[in-house]
């Protein structure tokens, strides 16, 4: 399958018009007819329907839009670090990242940099939903990331592997009456305040809990869009959050992290890679988290 018909058909998915699209490839119409003639031979499909004044893709189309897109990304990509090779060369490793799992990262990440010398890690923390949009569109090579909003995109579009799936902690000033207990029930929490992440308004964000079996989900909601901002208010005893346990709290001397009975178990996190990736370097970043993970 030629390269080049397939950098024109990408062209002409995007532009829908025969004539701009030769007129940017630097080629005339005849020869762009031909080559999306080629590529729907060889295919075996239809990318366009057309009549004598518009254009459009079919699903097909579609489909192969999304996956041409990786194709030449990655072509484009095998020329530049093929290029490089000669004499050495660095690259980037795009990392992302939700509101916990930089904790995941501090435990390896330096040993992996030191192993692989010639890439250049670049680390990029998101909301969830902003995580996987970035990544869905090729932004981020890598992300490590909550299950909260996966089953919004394909499975095929994707490889991943669990990281952690335990249950949460209730974090706590020191000052906290609840401080003194060993472990907390649930229902000693009806008139704490709530610390979270969590969008919408208060009855909404009750209602959140109430559906994960907090009979009586709390007396007062503080929002907050960090988990450092969350830490700071609950360090000020200004309220009562929960966090996976994966989290140290070390640094905050007047914040303890406390069982919660029954068990709490909102998400799971996972790291994740396209599933058409290639490159190395994601793969050993992958390879590298999963066995960290996995001991």
């Amino acid at each position: 399958m030629d390269i080049a018909n397939i950098h024109s058909f990408v062209v002409l998915a995007e532009l829908l018009s025969f004539a701009k699209t030769a007129e940017k490839e630097h080629i005339s119409q005849s020869t762009l007819s031909r080559r999306i003639q080629s590529l729907e031979k060889g295919l075996n499909v239809q990318l366009f329907q057309r009549d004598t004044r518009n254009i459009k893709l079919t699903e097909a189309g579609k489909e192969f839009y999304f996956q041409a897109n990786k194709l030449l990304e990655q072509y484009h990509l095998a020329i530049s670090l093929t290029k490089k090779a000669v004499g050495g060369y660095s690259r980037k490793l795009r990392i992302g990242i939700g509101y916990y799992e930089h904790f995941f990262l501090m435990p390896f990440i330096g040993q992996f940099s030191a192993s692989h010398p010639n890439i250049k890690i670049n680390l990029y923390q998101f909301v969830y939903e902003t995580l996987l949009e970035y990544f869905i569109r090729g932004n981020l090579d890598i992300i490590l990331t909550s299950d909260q909003f996966l089953s919004s995109i394909s499975e095929n579009a994707y490889k991943k592997q669990l990281l952690w799936q335990d249950s949460w902690s209730l974090i706590l000033s020191r000052d906290n009456p609840l401080a003194a207990y060993p472990f907390i029930d649930r229902k000693q929490l009806r008139d704490q305040t709530i610390i979270t992440m969590y969008n919408g308004s208060s009855k909404m964000i009750r209602n959140i809990y109430r559906n994960q079996d907090f009979t009586e989900p709390f007396r007062t909601v503080i929002q907050v869009n960090s988990f450092a901002a969350k830490i700071a208010l609950v360090d000020a005893n200004m309220g009562i959050g929960f966090v996976p346990s994966f989290i140290k709290t070390e640094s905050y001397k007047n914040v303890l992290l406390k069982k919660i009975v029954p068990a709490y178990n909102p998400r799971k996190f996972y790291v994740l890679c396209n599933s058409y990736n290639y490159d190395q370097a994601v793969s050993d970043f992958f390879r590298r988290c999963q066995e960290h993970w996995q001991k």
